[in-house]
Order: C-alpha cells, then sequence, then structure tokens
C-alpha cells in the first residue's frame, strides 16, 4: 500500500466537525490522503508527535481556534503547518491567529479539490526550499572544502617564488611575482567568502576587528606596502557592537583594500572613522582616489562587477570585494552606503547596534 500523500489533523473540539468528519475521511481516502481527529489538546499534540501533519483543519468555534495557537509550538519535525479554517460562511473573527486559507464547509467535493491544490502547491514550495537548503550546504562546503586544499600549496608557491626573485631579479621572476600575486588574491576571495557566511552575532570590541584587518593587509603581498596609507580615527571610548568578529574583520579589510586600490595613484591617506551616538556605532572607510560615476554606484555590489572594464588590467582584481562585502552585511541585516565623486574619492560606510553588557 502506497503511504498517504497527505495526512491532515481535523481538531473537532466539542464535536463541532464531526458531522463532516465521515464524508470528508472518505473523499480523501480516495485521492489517497489521510484525515485524523483530535478532540483536545492531549490528542492533538499526540497526533503531530506520532505523525507527518501537513495541515490542520478547524472551525470558527473559539475553543478549537485556542487550541489552534497553543499547538503551534508543539509542531516538532513536521513540515510547516498548513492551517485551513473552515467556514460555513458566517461572519469571520477579526482575530484568528495562524490561518493559511480559507475553505467552504460544504460542498465537500468543493473543499477536498481546493484543499488539495493548496496542498500541493505547498509542496512545490517545500521541496523547492529543501533543495535550496541542499544547495546551500553543498556549496559552502565546497567553498570550505577548496579554500583550505589551496592555502598550503599556495604558500609553499609563494615562498618559492619569492626566493628566486631574490636571487634572479628580472623579468621572468616579476611574472611569477605578479602571477603568484593574483593566485592569492583569488583564493584569498574565495576565504573571505566561505569565512563569511558564518551570522552567529556575540558583543565584540570594533578596535579588535580593525587591528585584525590590518594584519591581515600587512601579510598580503599586494597591500604589505600601502598600509601606511591608512588612518584610523576612534573616539577614547567605544561601545561593544553587536557583529560576527571574523565578519566584521573581512568587511572591514576589503573596503579598506577596495580605497588602497583606487587611490593608490595618488598615494593619499585613507581615513578609517569610528562614531557613535545613541545605540549606533557608524564605521566609514574614505579615500581621495578615482571615485565612482553616480550611474554605477547601484551595481558595485555585484558579484564580479567592475566599473569600468578597463580596470580590470589597470586595477587588478575580481570585482568579488564589494560582494562579498555585502554578503557578509547582508548576513548581519546591516545596509552599506557609498557617496563618491569622480575624482574626489569614495566613502562607505555602515551602522552596528551597541550590545547590551
Amino acid at each position: 500500500m502506497k503511504p498517504p500523500c497527505y495526512t491532515l489533523l481535523v481538531l473537532s473540539v466539542e464535536q463541532s466537525l464531526s458531522a463532516l468528519y465521515g464524508e470528508l475521511r472518505q473523499a480523501l481516502g480516495d485521492q489517497n490522503c489521510r484525515l485524523l481527529l483530535a478532540g483536545n489538546a492531549e490528542d492533538a499534540t499526540h497526533q503531530l508527535q506520532q505523525h507527518t501533519i501537513h495541515a490542520i483543519l478547524t472551525d470558527e468555534q473559539p475553543e478549537a481556534l485556542a487550541l489552534l495557537q497553543d499547538l503551534q509550538p508543539t509542531s516538532g519535525n513536521n513540515p510547516p503547518l498548513t492551517c485551513v479554517l473552515v467556514t460555513a460562511g458566517g461572519e469571520l473573527l477579526t482575530e484568528i491567529a495562524h490561518i493559511d486559507i480559507l475553505l467552504p464547509l460544504v460542498p465537500v467535493p468543493l473543499l477536498v479539490h481546493q484543499l488539495q491544490r493548496h496542498l500541493g502547491r505547498q509542496q512545490q514550495l517545500n521541496d523547492l526550499r529543501r533543495k535550496d537548503s541542499e544547495l546551500t550546504l553543498l556549496k559552502n562546503a565546497i567553498v570550505h572544502n577548496v579554500s583550505h586544499e589551496l592555502k598550503t600549496p599556495l604558500l609553499q608557491v609563494k615562498s618559492a617564488v619569492s626566493l628566486i626573485a631574490e636571487d634572479i631579479n628580472n623579468s621572468v621572476s616579476q611574472m611569477a611575482v605578479t602571477a603568484t600575486t593574483r593566485l592569492e588574491m583569488v583564493i584569498k576571495n574565495i576565504t573571505l567568502l566561505a569565512d563569511g557566511m558564518h551570522a552567529d552575532m556575540h558583543a565584540i570590541i570594533l578596535n579588535q576587528a580593525v587591528d585584525m584587518a590590518l594584519r591581515n593587509l600587512r601579510r598580503s603581498w599586494q597591500y604589505k606596502d600601502d598600509t601606511g596609507r591608512v588612518n584610523c580615527h576612534f573616539p577614547e571610548q567605544i561601545p561593544p557592537v553587536m557583529a560576527n568578529q571574523q565578519g566584521l574583520s573581512i568587511v572591514i579589510q576589503q573596503l579598506i583594500e577596495n580605497a588602497l586600490k583606487f587611490s593608490k595613484e595618488t598615494q593619499s591617506p585613507v581615513d578609517v572613522k569610528v562614531t557613535f551616538q545613541g545605540e549606533r556605532v557608524c564605521i566609514s572607510v574614505a579615500d581621495q582616489g578615482i571615485g565612482i560615476a553616480p550611474d554605477k554606484l547601484s551595481q558595485i555590489f555585484d558579484t564580479f562587477y567592475q566599473v569600468d572594464s578597463s580596470s580590470t588590467k589597470k586595477y587588478s582584481g575580481m570585482g568579488a570585494g564589494l560582494a562579498i562585502v555585502s554578503l557578509i552585511l547582508d548576513n548581519h541585516d546591516v545596509k552599506i552606503h557609498v557617496e563618491s565623486k569622480l575624482g574626489r574619492g569614495s566613502t562607505f560606510w555602515f551602522e552596528l547596534d551597541t550590545a547590551e553588557i
């Protein structure tokens, strides 16, 4: 015998739906659906624990609606419950909690047809959510494994190329240094993307996140000689903020890298500033570089986007840095802002909530 497509639980407090139960059970049974009956909280809880319930049917009786509301937290491992109010067409209650769909009490064939259509759509949505969750887990595993496996050989290649460049300083060795630097940047972006996927938030000291960002920049070949241009402006006392420290450090690092890259020709300072007022702390990174045209501002956070196709050659990079910033801050439920003028530079900033400690 095939398992039922759907299992429905009828809340029939004081037998309010019992007259319809037999007819519904026969009609749904013909459609390979199972109908269960619960007359009180104990029965309903038992059914939820013992069976995979796809939908709960109730009517306008206050006792049944109250029971429905009390049952929501006890759904356990059930799929998202579809809550159906079977109404006789009278005046509906103004405060009906957890109701997903209204269906007519009679005729029964219409009730069954509408119910199956809704459950079918809900099942398709659940399947899509499950597949999306599985793909997300697979994507995260691939990103983490790739970044982990590439780090060690990159370190060995980087050390070997560095030694060769010291002994033989010619165009070939410099080509190897440039290629290794680009490879380091690609692997770094993959690693940052993997590390930035975590969004567990707690109270952190903002200075520590900035220090971590600067330490990572000093270790990179591309920006280790430019970090002297970074000026930090902090008030004497900064309240802790709610954030993921590693993710926040990655955001600050990427914004500083972006500022250093596009102000390299002017060798102008990059200012990292922290201000706070009330329960909000603002972090900004400003440069005096080439700036961004107004019509490009809405696109700069797209993955692999370059403001100008020629900038790929002039300013090395994949266009992933600001996309990583946006992804991490989205996980923090924080919006990134930018102001820029061509030839005058850019300022990126975002705000975090202070932490209660």
